[in-house]
Protein backbone atom coordinates (compact mmCIF):
# COMPACT_ATOMS: atom_id res chain seq x y z
CA UNK A 1 0.00 0.00 0.00
CA UNK A 2 1.70 3.18 -1.38
CA UNK A 3 2.00 5.90 1.87
CA UNK A 4 -0.88 7.97 0.16
CA UNK A 5 -3.19 5.77 0.02
CA UNK A 6 -2.29 5.02 3.78
CA UNK A 7 -2.73 8.48 4.74
CA UNK A 8 -6.41 9.23 2.94
CA UNK A 9 -7.28 6.06 4.44
CA UNK A 10 -6.01 6.75 7.89
CA UNK A 11 -7.43 10.65 7.20
CA UNK A 12 -10.77 8.87 6.48
CA UNK A 13 -10.86 6.76 9.58
CA UNK A 14 -10.05 9.95 11.70
CA UNK A 15 -13.11 11.89 9.94
CA UNK A 16 -15.52 9.81 10.63
CA UNK A 17 -14.53 9.07 14.50
CA UNK A 18 -14.78 13.19 14.75
CA UNK A 19 -18.13 12.90 12.94
CA UNK A 20 -19.46 10.14 14.84
CA UNK A 21 -18.47 11.81 17.88
CA UNK A 22 -20.13 15.61 16.75
CA UNK A 23 -23.58 14.29 15.51
CA UNK A 24 -24.30 11.94 18.78
CA UNK A 25 -22.58 14.73 21.07
CA UNK A 26 -25.57 17.17 19.38
CA UNK A 27 -27.82 14.55 19.68
CA UNK A 28 -27.33 13.94 23.12
CA UNK A 29 -26.80 17.75 23.76
CA UNK A 30 -30.51 18.56 22.55
CA UNK A 31 -32.07 15.32 24.34
CA UNK A 32 -30.27 17.07 27.76
CA UNK A 33 -31.50 20.59 26.91
CA UNK A 34 -35.26 19.37 25.79
CA UNK A 35 -35.35 17.10 29.29
CA UNK A 36 -34.33 19.80 31.79
CA UNK A 37 -35.66 22.62 29.86
CA UNK A 38 -39.73 22.33 29.19
CA UNK A 39 -42.90 24.04 30.47
CA UNK A 40 -45.95 21.79 30.13
CA UNK A 41 -48.70 23.47 27.88
CA UNK A 42 -51.10 20.57 28.29
CA UNK A 43 -52.22 19.08 31.88
CA UNK A 44 -50.11 16.77 33.01
CA UNK A 45 -53.09 15.60 35.39
CA UNK A 46 -56.52 17.09 36.28
CA UNK A 47 -58.61 16.88 39.60
CA UNK A 48 -61.57 17.65 40.66
CA UNK A 49 -62.51 20.12 44.25
CA UNK A 50 -64.89 20.72 45.63
CA UNK A 51 -65.00 24.36 46.73
CA UNK A 52 -68.35 25.25 48.74
CA UNK A 53 -70.94 23.11 47.10
CA UNK A 54 -69.33 22.93 43.63
CA UNK A 55 -67.05 20.51 42.31
CA UNK A 56 -64.26 22.35 39.75
CA UNK A 57 -61.83 20.30 37.65
CA UNK A 58 -57.94 21.69 37.99
CA UNK A 59 -55.10 21.09 35.65
CA UNK A 60 -52.02 20.46 36.97
CA UNK A 61 -48.96 21.78 34.60
CA UNK A 62 -45.27 21.02 35.51
CA UNK A 63 -42.78 23.37 34.59
CA UNK A 64 -38.94 21.83 34.47
CA UNK A 65 -37.09 24.99 32.46
CA UNK A 66 -34.46 25.77 35.31
CA UNK A 67 -32.67 22.87 36.47
CA UNK A 68 -33.04 22.04 40.39
CA UNK A 69 -36.09 24.75 40.80
CA UNK A 70 -38.59 22.62 38.54
CA UNK A 71 -42.31 22.98 40.23
CA UNK A 72 -46.16 22.03 39.64
CA UNK A 73 -49.06 24.40 39.48
CA UNK A 74 -53.02 23.42 39.30
CA UNK A 75 -55.66 26.08 37.40
CA UNK A 76 -59.29 25.87 37.26
CA UNK A 77 -59.66 24.17 33.73
CA UNK A 78 -60.39 26.89 31.13
CA UNK A 79 -57.68 29.16 32.46
CA UNK A 80 -56.02 29.94 29.75
CA UNK A 81 -52.17 29.25 29.74
CA UNK A 82 -48.47 30.29 27.88
CA UNK A 83 -45.49 29.64 28.40
CA UNK A 84 -44.12 33.12 29.85
CA UNK A 85 -40.68 35.46 28.36
CA UNK A 86 -38.78 34.72 31.52
CA UNK A 87 -37.30 30.67 31.90
CA UNK A 88 -39.61 29.14 34.28
CA UNK A 89 -42.67 31.34 33.79
CA UNK A 90 -46.07 31.31 32.93
CA UNK A 91 -49.00 34.00 32.02
CA UNK A 92 -52.12 32.96 32.84
CA UNK A 93 -55.58 35.23 31.55
CA UNK A 94 -59.37 34.45 32.40
CA UNK A 95 -61.98 36.73 32.19
CA UNK A 96 -62.10 39.65 34.64
CA UNK A 97 -58.01 39.12 35.61
CA UNK A 98 -54.60 37.07 35.08
CA UNK A 99 -52.25 35.19 36.82
CA UNK A 100 -48.37 34.68 36.38
CA UNK A 101 -45.72 32.25 37.96
CA UNK A 102 -41.94 33.25 37.80
CA UNK A 103 -39.31 31.64 39.18
CA UNK A 104 -36.41 34.61 40.46
CA UNK A 105 -32.97 35.12 41.89
CA UNK A 106 -32.62 36.11 45.67
CA UNK A 107 -29.97 38.81 44.96
CA UNK A 108 -27.52 39.63 47.28
CA UNK A 109 -27.48 38.07 50.95
CA UNK A 110 -31.24 39.74 52.12
CA UNK A 111 -33.73 37.40 53.10
CA UNK A 112 -36.95 36.35 50.67
CA UNK A 113 -38.72 38.65 53.19
CA UNK A 114 -36.34 41.74 53.83
CA UNK A 115 -36.36 41.91 49.79
CA UNK A 116 -40.38 41.95 49.68
CA UNK A 117 -41.01 44.59 52.25
CA UNK A 118 -37.75 46.90 51.35
CA UNK A 119 -37.73 46.29 47.46
CA UNK A 120 -41.36 44.60 46.33
CA UNK A 121 -43.69 46.47 48.11
CA UNK A 122 -42.56 49.99 47.82
CA UNK A 123 -42.31 48.90 43.85
CA UNK A 124 -45.62 48.13 43.69
CA UNK A 125 -46.46 51.35 45.76
CA UNK A 126 -44.73 54.13 43.46
CA UNK A 127 -46.10 51.56 40.38
CA UNK A 128 -49.25 50.92 41.07
CA UNK A 129 -52.19 53.73 41.80
CA UNK A 130 -54.32 53.92 44.88
CA UNK A 131 -51.82 50.70 46.29
CA UNK A 132 -53.30 49.62 49.30
CA UNK A 133 -51.70 46.83 51.40
CA UNK A 134 -54.48 44.77 52.53
CA UNK A 135 -52.58 41.92 54.65
CA UNK A 136 -49.38 40.43 54.88
CA UNK A 137 -48.82 36.80 55.71
CA UNK A 138 -46.28 34.20 56.91
CA UNK A 139 -45.88 30.60 56.25
CA UNK A 140 -43.70 28.37 56.36
CA UNK A 141 -40.84 28.71 53.69
CA UNK A 142 -44.34 31.22 51.91
CA UNK A 143 -44.90 34.84 52.29
CA UNK A 144 -48.06 36.38 50.88
CA UNK A 145 -48.65 40.07 50.28
CA UNK A 146 -52.64 40.92 49.39
CA UNK A 147 -53.32 44.30 47.89
CA UNK A 148 -55.49 46.50 45.62
CA UNK A 149 -55.08 48.50 43.38
CA UNK A 150 -56.74 51.02 40.60
CA UNK A 151 -56.06 50.97 37.01
CA UNK A 152 -58.20 52.26 34.05
CA UNK A 153 -61.09 53.73 36.44
CA UNK A 154 -61.17 49.95 37.74
CA UNK A 155 -60.32 48.54 41.11
CA UNK A 156 -58.43 45.40 41.28
CA UNK A 157 -57.38 43.01 44.00
CA UNK A 158 -54.39 41.05 43.67
CA UNK A 159 -52.39 38.66 45.83
CA UNK A 160 -48.34 37.83 45.50
CA UNK A 161 -47.58 34.48 46.86
CA UNK A 162 -43.49 34.23 47.63
CA UNK A 163 -42.35 30.69 48.08
CA UNK A 164 -38.57 30.17 48.71
CA UNK A 165 -36.57 27.48 47.14
CA UNK A 166 -32.28 27.03 47.31
CA UNK A 167 -31.32 30.26 46.39
CA UNK A 168 -34.48 30.99 44.01
CA UNK A 169 -37.93 31.85 45.05
CA UNK A 170 -41.09 31.31 42.70
CA UNK A 171 -43.96 34.11 43.10
CA UNK A 172 -47.50 33.23 41.93
CA UNK A 173 -49.60 36.31 41.53
CA UNK A 174 -53.12 36.29 41.18
CA UNK A 175 -55.09 39.24 40.23
CA UNK A 176 -59.14 40.10 40.15
CA UNK A 177 -61.34 43.03 39.34
CA UNK A 178 -62.82 43.59 42.98
CA UNK A 179 -66.13 42.86 41.95
CA UNK A 180 -65.68 39.32 41.33
CA UNK A 181 -63.52 38.79 44.22
CA UNK A 182 -66.20 37.35 46.24
CA UNK A 183 -66.77 34.36 43.60
CA UNK A 184 -62.87 34.02 42.92
CA UNK A 185 -61.53 34.35 46.21
CA UNK A 186 -61.86 30.18 47.09
CA UNK A 187 -60.80 29.56 43.76
CA UNK A 188 -57.46 31.62 44.43
CA UNK A 189 -56.94 30.31 47.83
CA UNK A 190 -57.07 26.35 46.22
CA UNK A 191 -54.39 27.62 43.61
CA UNK A 192 -52.31 29.36 46.20
CA UNK A 193 -52.42 26.33 48.31
CA UNK A 194 -51.74 23.07 45.32
CA UNK A 195 -48.07 25.57 44.09
CA UNK A 196 -45.57 22.49 44.91
CA UNK A 197 -41.92 22.35 44.12
CA UNK A 198 -40.85 19.36 42.37
CA UNK A 199 -37.55 16.78 42.67
CA UNK A 200 -35.70 16.22 39.70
Amino acid sequence: MSKKIAAILVLTVVSFHVLCICSFGVIITKKVETETKTASLEPVSSQSFYIGNKGIQFDTYLNKEIAGHHYSIKIPHGWRIKVGKRAGSYIINFAGGSASVMVMELSGSSTLEDYIIMQEEPGLRNKLDGYNRVSYEKAIKAYRLIYVFSSNDKDYWAARTYYEGEGRFCLVTLTSLQSDLNDRKALFDAVINCFRWESE
